[in-house]
């Protein structure tokens, strides 16, 4: 259940810009409340979310969502999106999290966009190799559906702190 009102919460993050965030780059919002959700989201010059990443505090998951243009949706029964061999979304996708030469593949969801693609979410653990990789790095792809989001390095005191509040 958590899974979902987090996935949820980034599926709007990626609809829309953030009020008063400055269009373009890494915004980082921890939350004052121990059990709201902490948010590291990249946007791009438009100021619209690019990766979005989220978590509650000492989970250790880590959820991220983003964009890929693919859109699996096909029509809809009633008010259930369905892809072309019509079973519902969401559809489970495989989700390749890359950070310099640590990377993992994991099985995440796919949605149908309001932009016309998909939005690709997935849950990777802070004690992930890649995700060690990336506080090192500060470099994160993310993979899925045929196509990559790879937004320039955080800072590393951004990803230190989001990640210290996740786990």
């Amino acid at each position: 259940m958590k899974t979902v009102a987090i996935a949820a919460g980034l599926a709007l993050a990626l609809a829309a810009p953030a009020a008063g965030q400055t269009p373009g780059g890494w915004t980082l919002e921890i939350p004052k409340a121990p059990l709201d959700v902490a948010h590291l989201i990249h946007a791009g010059p438009d100021g619209r979310p690019i990766l979005a990443l989220s978590c509650r505090k000492n989970t250790g998951q880590i959820a991220a969502s983003f964009e890929a243009p693919e859109n699996l949706a096909s029509g809809r029964r009633g008010e259930v999106w369905i892809d072309r061999i019509g079973r519902p979304a969401p559809w489970a996708v495989s989700v390749a999290v890359v950070s310099g030469p640590e990377r993992t593949t994991l099985r995440g969801q796919a949605r149908p966009s309001p932009a016309g693609g998909s939005t690709v979410s997935v849950e990777v653990s802070d004690r992930a190799p890649v995700l060690a990789a990336w506080r090192k790095s500060a470099v994160l792809r993310l993979e899925s559906l045929g196509s990559a989001v790879e937004p320039p390095p955080a800072r590393k005191s951004l990803i230190g702190r989001f990640l210290g509040y996740c786990g």
